[in-house]
């Protein structure tokens, strides 16, 4: 009995001592990947299943993306590699179709820089359209924009008010990409140059309406079988989005993949 006692002991330390080892990981900015029993944790989400599909190649292209002529501060974001797997695997799907793919909500575009550098070679004369603001563009619409935020924090707000564009051209500089600059839905409406037939969406405005106004104007542009990411489907704070994008696609015939990490994808039928 004591011998059973004391084992239960030693393995309730041991669990422990565990938990205090992944947790903060898993609700902070870090990620680890093969750790013991532990393949993958980070992002909000822990898992002891293989992740086997963490290619050499899948793991340098994310990093370049994350990495790659941004500031030091956004290098926390080393953990979304699973959002970018399921990102990737849409966008290698998407390329086989007709048209091009379209970044709604970019900021210093992490994820479409790595695809472009896991595909670049593959992608059959497609061109990435990316869509943001980019910063502030004047005196009063970043905050008359931001305001219909209210789960961001005023902190938070300060990081999309920096004019970021020609960095961002800058990094993206030789790849297959077009910028559009303004503030969204509107730019969409005005911007002649986004393209009328879609293969892929990614959607992240961190912004229910914007997002709704987004994929009713373009979904008819969305060509059969394309891919559409949803990034903010399942965050906390971001209950608003799902139930919005849950509406818009109950007339639609397409059902919505979410993933452990809170994205979604769509498939259009």
């Amino acid at each position: 009995m004591k011998i059973n006692f004391f084992s239960t002991v030693i393995r309730f330390i041991k669990v422990i001592k565990l938990w205090l080892t992944l947790f903060p990981k898993m609700i902070g900015n870090q990620s680890i990947c093969g750790s013991g029993n532990v393949h993958f944790i980070g992002d909000g989400f822990l898992t002891t299943r293989p992740v086997g599909n963490f290619t050499k190649k899948t793991v340098e292209s994310y990093e370049k993306g994350v990495f790659t002529d941004t500031p030091s501060h956004l290098h926390r974001y080393n953990y979304t590699i699973f959002r970018f797997q399921a990102y990737n695997w849409a966008v290698s799907n998407a390329i086989q179709l007709e048209g091009d793919l379209v970044e709604i909500g970019v900021w210093w575009g992490i994820l479409s820089y790595a695809s472009i550098e896991y595909h670049e070679s593959k992608l059959n004369n497609k061109r990435f359209h990316l869509v943001d603001a980019f910063g502030k563009l004047d005196n009063d619409s970043i905050d008359e924009h931001m305001s219909n935020m209210p789960y961001i924090s005023n902190r938070s707000n300060s990081k999309y008010e920096e004019d970021i564009f020609d960095k961002v051209k800058d990094r993206f500089r030789g790849k297959p990409v077009c910028f559009h600059r303004g503030y969204v839905p509107e730019i969409l409406e005005t911007d002649k140059g986004i393209p009328d037939k879609i293969c892929f969406l990614s959607l992240d405005l961190n912004n229910s309406e914007a997002e709704r106004k987004s994929i009713e104007f373009l979904w008819d542009r969305i060509v059969k079988g394309g891919y559409i990411y949803l990034d903010d489907y399942g965050c906390q704070g971001h209950e608003d989005t799902r139930l919005m994008y849950d509406d818009f696609f109950e007339d639609k015939g397409c059902n919505i993949l979410i993933t452990p990490f809170s994205s979604a994808l769509v498939v259009k039928i």
